[in-house]
């Protein structure tokens, strides 16, 4: 996670108003979902793609990187919505020892508008976590008067992410060291070390966190300097003929 972090602070609309870019992630998304034909979906993940890497200049690698791994998965997902597996043959069906499978042009065709489908609407999301961090997001969730406590528990959350993923590598480089990986047994033995260690070390830092908090005279939420963003010149020029 810290290399997407660090891209969401370095790509070059990083100054841009979050509000124009989860528009057009969303726009993207709500097309990709409600459209029926792959091309569609198809294009806008090539438009997606243009504009992340392009636009933004954010790495080839990095977004491929996200959108293989995403992709390997749905692709894994969507081979049972092409492929049929029965125990009785039918026609155009291919016998596997003791089980048939059948594959159809309308079986493809689903899973080809499912597989673009997803593909274009987690591009479009990935846009988003690239180029927009979150404290901006919680600033733009806030304009639209999302719960503040559902602020305050995203910022906390996130947070401990980094935290506790920090304490993880240490707990693996300290079990490494002792040898803790080097036969199965010993490895269930870490493995199930390690995971009772870090909850303990969550549980004590969360304890830390509420009374640094109360220390702090915290009120309920957690108060954060709002940011000076970019807009586009075409929004500006647009705005000023409204004005006028």
């Amino acid at each position: 996670m810290r290399w997407i972090e660090q891209h969401t602070y370095s790509n070059r609309i990083r100054k841009l108003h979050p509000a124009y870019k989860a528009g057009l992630a969303f726009l993207v998304l709500i097309v990709c979902l409600l459209t029926t034909n792959y091309f569609i979906s198809f294009i806008c993940f090539v438009g997606i793609f243009a504009l992340t890497v392009i636009w933004a200049r954010i790495p080839i690698t990095v977004f491929l990187k996200l959108i293989l791994s995403e992709g390997s998965f749905l692709f894994i997902a969507i081979l049972g919505v092409a492929v049929s597996v029965t125990f009785h043959p039918s026609i155009g069906a291919y016998r596997v020892g003791n089980l048939w499978l059948n594959i159809t042009a309308a079986s493809v065709n689903l899973a080809l508008v499912i597989f673009f489908r997803a593909l274009g609407s987690a591009a479009a999301l990935n846009f988003l976590i690239l180029t927009t961090p979150v404290s901006d997001l919680i600033y733009l969730a806030r304009k639209v008067h999302v719960p503040e406590f559902l602020m305050d528990i995203v910022i906390i959350m996130y947070r401990f992410i980094f935290v506790l993923y920090d304490s993880l590598e240490r707990m693996v480089l300290a079990q490494q060291i002792r040898l803790g990986f080097s036969n199965f047994k010993s490895s269930w033995r870490s493995i199930a070390n390690i995971a009772a260690q870090l909850f303990i070390e969550a549980l004590q830092r969360s304890r830390r966190l509420n009374l640094a908090l109360q220390g702090r005279g915290w009120d309920g939420t957690l108060k954060v300097l709002n940011p000076r963003f970019e807009h586009p010149l075409l929004f500006r020029l647009l705005w000023g003929m409204l004005v006028k």
